[in-house]
């Protein structure tokens, strides 16, 4: 989620590519920071390919990232690269509180005006200290995820079925 907020503020509109088990809870915050979420299939090797292929076509997509936290970004040269994510937030963090400000800004800041879902994500601001640093660059984390919801089945234009968090498994 923080990788999303970042690469969308510095190149607002792009697509973000994300594999086919993100929620719709994603692609709601994606478009409300201007973006274009575009779900392709599992794999993040996949997932970087497809980003890949859109640039190819004159699609813009800066960021191709799995549930996992395997993320590229095109100023990268699509390299999955947790480390060079990692940076980008820390990055980010640094420029929210500048040498000298008399208040510490959380970079669940980033999320503030984009309603609750993002605002009580308290895994965005913890990630940085208490996870895994690879792990705040992910779109989810987990099954713990804030954004997985109990919505109704979301059918995407490639052939896999999404079902919701909630959903009882039947054989």
């Amino acid at each position: 989620m923080v990788s999303v907020a970042i690469v969308l503020q510095e190149h607002p509109g792009s697509t973000i590519v994300t594999d086919s088990v993100t929620s719709n809870g994603l692609a709601e915050f994606i478009a409300a920071l201007g973006g274009r979420h575009h779900r392709f299939k599992r794999g993040y090797k996949n997932v970087i390919n497809e980003g890949i292929k859109l640039n190819a076509k004159g699609e813009e997509c800066h960021l191709a990232i799995e549930t996992s936290g395997h993320g590229a970004m095109k100023e990268n040269y699509f390299l999955d690269d947790g480390a060079y994510l990692v940076v980008k937030v820390l990055i980010q963090l640094a420029r929210l509180n500048p040498p000298g400000a008399t208040k510490r800004i959380s970079i669940r800041s980033l999320f503030a005006k984009y309603g609750s879902r993002a605002k009580n994500s308290a895994i965005v601001g913890r990630s940085l200290t208490k996870r895994c640093y690879a792990h705040c660059a992910s779109p989810s984390v987990g099954c713990a995820s804030p954004w997985r919801t109990k919505s109704s089945v979301s059918r995407s234009p490639l052939p896999s079925l999404r079902r919701p968090a909630s959903a009882p498994l039947t054989t």
